[in-house]
């Protein structure tokens, strides 16, 4: 698929992806944006997920309004270099991306400018939804009508926390009619690594490295959870774990993040007992994140029938032990809410897709394609 045309908006000159729609064969597409990788999912009413593809790491607060455009346009492509169709229209889109926030809807704004010309829809098309990445999960919802309300929990390199309802609850209709999107509650979490991200992987890694200090400063002998995070990070001794640390500040989230795999291996195959003193402090720090969204769904009624528990991130879907002992200290420190099912979310682009697929807009409104 080639690029075509410009458009401009805000001076910022975007390459189009020109779609030509084909009755025939309408494509949903969600995008999950997230802060390690983009990925792209296409799919019809009629075949499910036809198509998928892959870029970079795509968080807006960290790399900006065009990068983030052109990062998606990646994967959107990727995605469609294996179909036979060479400019495909869209009938609905879902792009949820890493550090765009209700909170802040002159974010939305921008970013949905911009993808509304690249992926062909009007501007005011209420068939584009651009949310953060952490809300396409909310879709168990529409997937699963018997479920009211639902707690997203997501624990990835970050961490995050949702309460959402159904857009038909008693909390009120969603804003935008276009899609049946749930109706965001409440949250808690996603302030980022420099301000919290308590039980994510890169709060893994922090705590293993931080142990690993605190050895060294009271010159202890290191630890077999420090020998091997040294050896992961390819250090002889902890001076030279700090200076990889700080030597490339841009990647250093990324690095510190992957250590976490480090700590999962020696607490859950080799019963570290440090490791699994770090997994417990991490566990409880997800559900004191939790927390405060029971409480809003006690406050607002939600609760008669359970709610719905989704997880998401690579912690909670890859390492099935940290998800037992999360759902576990769930069920155990929650008072007033019962969890019912646990839904767990590998890939979100791809469940979104198949989820918009058996659940059109509402009205079976089409996007007004330029």
């Amino acid at each position: 698929m080639s690029a075509v045309t410009n458009s401009s908006s805000h001076g910022t000159q975007l390459s189009s992806l020109s779609p030509y729609f084909d009755i025939t064969r309408p494509l949903v597409l969600v995008v999950d944006a997230g802060g390690t990788k983009c990925t792209a999912a296409i799919a019809t009413t009629a075949e499910g997920v036809i198509a998928r593809g892959e870029a970079g790491p795509c968080n807006f607060s960290t790399i900006g309004l065009q990068s983030t455009v052109e990062t998606i346009k990646a994967a959107v492509h990727d995605a469609l270099a294996t179909l036979k169709m060479t400019e495909p229209r869209f009938t609905a889109a879902w792009a949820g991306i890493a550090g765009v926030d209700a909170t802040r809807p002159h974010d939305i704004a921008r970013v949905r400018l911009h993808l509304a010309g690249v992926l062909g829809f009007e501007e005011d098309s209420e068939a584009l939804v651009v949310s953060s990445d952490a809300e396409l999960l909310s879709s168990v919802l529409l997937s699963v009508p018997t479920e009211k309300s639902a707690v997203v929990l997501v624990a990835g390199t970050g961490s995050i926390a949702y309460l959402y309802t159904a857009a038909n609850s008693p909390g009120g209709e969603n804003e935008k009619p276009g899609f049946r999107v749930p109706r965001r509650v409440a949250r808690c979490g996603g302030w980022g690594h420099l301000l919290g991200d308590e039980g994510s992987g890169y709060d893994a890694g922090r705590r293993a490295i931080r142990a690993m200090l605190s050895a060294c400063d009271n010159d202890r002998p290191p630890t077999q959870l420090h020998k091997k995070l040294m050896t992961v990070l390819g250090c002889d001794d902890v001076a030279a774990v700090i200076t990889k640390v700080y030597s490339d500040p841009s990647g250093a989230k990324t690095r510190i993040g992957s250590l976490s795999n480090v700590v999962m291996e020696m607490a859950f195959e080799e019963k570290d007992a440090e490791a699994l003193a770090i997994v417990s402090e991490m566990v409880l720090s997800l559900v004191e994140c939790v927390l405060p969204l029971t409480i809003a769904a006690q406050r607002g009624m939600w609760i008669e029938d359970g709610i719905a528990l989704v997880l998401s991130g690579s912690l909670l879907v890859q390492v099935p032990q940290f998800r037992e002992a999360v759902v576990r200290e769930l069920r155990t420190r929650v008072s007033g809410v019962k969890f019912g099912t646990v839904y767990v979310v590998g890939n979100a682009a791809e469940y979104v897709a198949s989820v918009l697929c058996k659940e059109p807009p509402a009205q079976g409104k089409v996007a007004d394609l330029a």
